[in-house]
């Protein structure tokens, strides 16, 4: 189900630590399914959800300047630590074994640099919709 992106933002604040961290946040039209507000919160890639009806608000951690895209077939992905990504692994068998792990739920992702272009990409779109699947609804 495609979710019409209103609105993309970068925003900044201070975490409980004291440290400066950003969070991309992204507004979406839904189709309303109840009047109440639910929250969702996807723990192992620290996604947060709001739904209110025909509103949806998605938080999503940066990382100096980028998101993590994570697949989740994990078990065909090797993580590369130098890199900070993982690659799948066909192409990991070039890979030096030395520099490689198997790759776990937590470490299974990419990168993604959020520039003004990108947030208007139909690849921001499908990144947007890959999130919005890794949620558990019930």
């Amino acid at each position: 189900m495609q979710h019409p992106i209103i609105s993309a933002t970068v925003s900044k604040y201070i975490d409980y630590d004291g440290n400066e961290k950003e969070e991309l946040i992204i507004v979406l039209k839904n189709e309303p399914v109840d009047s109440c507000n639910k929250s969702y919160y996807q723990r192992r890639y620290d996604y947060y959800l709001h739904n209110s009806g025909d509103i949806m608000r998605l938080r999503i951690p940066m990382y100096q300047g980028m998101v993590r895209m994570y697949f989740s077939d994990y078990k065909n992905y090797y993580y590369l630590p130098l890199e900070d990504q993982a690659i799948h692994k066909s192409v990991a068998q070039y890979v030096d074994k030395e520099h490689r792990q198997k790759a776990t739920p937590e470490n299974c992702y990419t990168t993604l640099t959020v520039t003004d272009e990108w947030l208007k990409s139909e690849q921001f779109a499908a990144f947007v919709e890959t999130v919005l699947q890794s949620f558990q609804f019930k």
